[in-house]
């Protein structure tokens, strides 16, 4: 997972590199402007496949039996296409036998993530103690989609087991794992306290 937070304050205004003229006036037109961001990106978690036929160990469920011979080929894109996102011949019902699949294959994991977030901020300068501040933020700016999960049960047929079900429980929406983009804008009132 990388996180990357950012801050930058636009240099406009008194003080700064450009447009550094017009005083009061200038530092409350075109000074105090700011844009920060959010960035976040992950792999996908990794996979535990199931099978749902039968409980040997009575400890709850029971894994698939695993072929490693048998390439994953894991491809989201194949959502689109309607198809498996991973090989699903790589997997079988052990029937009433403990699978010897492993609790997390490596190459096989769920979607990969990622959001960006954004904001922009003017600030106002109303005297040496009180500054206002207008913000605008922007949640998944990019607004893109974020698969779910395949389905990891081998026993729930070839029509579910490996596919990105719609909604996750076979709606007819696409399943989207992330909100879509959202926006927010507030005015605020900045104290700055001086200490003696």
């Amino acid at each position: 997972m990388a996180n990357l937070a950012l801050v930058y304050e636009l240099p406009f205004g008194p003080g700064k590199r450009l447009l550094n003229t017009g005083g009061y006036l200038g530092k409350n037109l075109w000074g105090g402007w700011q844009v920060s961001g959010a960035f976040q990106y992950a792999s996908g978690t990794p996979l535990t496949v199931y099978s749902g036929g039968s409980d040997p160990l009575l400890n709850g469920f029971n894994r698939a039996n695993y072929d490693s011979s048998v390439p994953l080929h894991v491809n989201y894109n194949n959502y689109y296409k309607g198809l498996p996102v991973f090989k699903t011949a790589a997997f079988s019902d052990p029937g009433f036998a403990p699978g010897n699949s492993p609790r997390n294959i490596e190459q096989l994991r769920g979607p990969f993530g990622s959001n960006e977030n954004l904001a922009l901020a003017k600030r106002f300068y109303s005297g040496e103690r009180v500054n206002m501040e207008l913000r605008m933020e922007f949640f998944n700016v990019l607004n893109r989609v974020q698969l779910c999960t395949p389905d990891s049960t081998v026993t729930d047929g070839a029509n579910n087991f490996g596919f990105v079900q719609p909604n996750g429980n076979g709606g007819s929406s696409p399943c989207q794992a992330n909100t879509p983009r959202q926006g927010q804008a507030y005015f605020q009132d900045l104290v700055l306290m001086i200490g003696f």
